[in-house]
């Protein structure tokens, strides 16, 4: 299902790679991207919808959560503040956006309470605990990503961007009236 969506919007950016609509096209590839848990391609994505259209409040949100599966909580939190800029009201961007801080405040503390005191020596077994630290983390995150994707607030939207191609001609005559 999600490779053919990538399928779908990759074909309408050949089309299209930075028209009208594309900024959509890219941001429901990055969600795509995000299904698979390619979090590096939704990335890209999400900033490449951004550069189209920087107050694409979606865009934001969909990089926050690519940054947030992938450990990189202080870019999440900069993205999820960004959406909010554009829109205040949503829930689901403010609700991950503490999730974000609180993650970000917990591995600075980690870090700062990690860090050695005079230590010279630094064995092995430590660094593979790390390791084993940082696998837990990325599969707490594919699950939270996983719940996250689940709920129709993800999936969904009021403007039916995630109903592919036909869905953008609702929006662009919605765009349209706005002019």
């Amino acid at each position: 299902r999600f490779e053919h969506a990538l399928d779908c919007y990759s074909a309408a950016l050949e089309l299209a790679p930075d028209g009208p609509n594309s900024h959509v096209y890219y941001s429901n590839r990055a969600a795509a991207f995000l299904s698979i848990n390619d979090y590096e391609s939704s990335i890209d994505d999400s900033e490449r919808a951004l550069s189209l259209k920087p107050d694409y409040a979606k865009a934001h949100a969909r990089l926050g959560l690519a940054y947030f599966v992938s450990g990189r909580y202080d870019e999440a939190v900069e993205a999820y503040e960004e959406a909010l800029e554009h829109d205040p009201e949503n829930e689901w961007c403010r609700g991950h956006y503490e999730q974000a801080k609180l993650k970000l405040e917990f591995e600075r503390q980690k870090t700062r309470s990690a860090k050695p005191k005079n230590r010279t020596n630094t064995s092995q077994p430590h660094l593979s605990h790390s390791s084993q630290e940082q696998q837990q983390q990325q599969q707490q995150h594919r699950q939270i990503y996983q719940e996250e994707r689940d709920q129709e607030d993800f999936q969904s939207d009021d403007e039916g961007e995630e109903e592919g191609v036909e869905g953008e001609e609702e929006e662009e005559e919605e765009e349209g009236e706005e002019e």
